[in-house]
């Protein structure tokens, strides 16, 4: 009996500790340079995120000065910007056995985005292009159109 309350009381200090950690302002960082990695390898512009922030408890996540800088000559709008976006997600059945652990999101709000195609004279464009070429397989575009979305919020857009 003593040492299953133990074994209890050290899981619930580690849980603690990782929850802390995880919630850390070193942590978020990482997250967000991660982040700006991942956007880079897919996009192939340069990404720019100026914040990031996610509350565990209440599964929420922000980034805020995300901007990806295409082909465009310094000074000229950049090809794409966000000024604020905010996800809330929720896990499925994360203690069912047997179950497989789904993660949806519930709320996608995205504040200001404006997207900024510039076509040259020579019929070039300021678009990046992805640094890898895609996996084969399932199309990119058709997996973002599969993604459920339960409350999706766009304001004071431009394009």
């Amino acid at each position: 009996m003593q040492g299953s309350v133990l074994f209890g009381l050290v899981l619930a200090c580690l849980l603690l500790v990782l929850f802390w950690w995880a919630s850390s302002a070193g942590f978020e960082n990482s997250v967000r340079l991660r982040m700006i990695a991942a956007l880079e390898d897919a996009t192939g512009g340069r990404v720019e995120i100026a914040g990031f922030h996610w509350d565990l408890k209440h599964l929420q996540a922000e980034a805020t000065g995300i901007t990806i800088h295409g082909l465009e000559a310094p000074g000229e709008a950049p090809y794409a910007h966000i000024e604020r976006l905010r996800l809330r997600i929720a896990i499925l059945d994360l203690f069912t056995l047997g179950s497989p652990t789904h993660v949806i999101l519930r709320e996608a709000e995205v504040l200001q985005p404006s997207f900024h195609l510039i076509v040259y004279p020579d019929g070039t464009t300021n678009q990046p292009h992805p640094r890898h070429p895609p996996k084969p397989g399932k199309p990119a575009m058709d997996t973002l159109f599969n993604a459920q979305i339960g409350k999706l919020t766009v304001e004071q857009g431009s394009l």
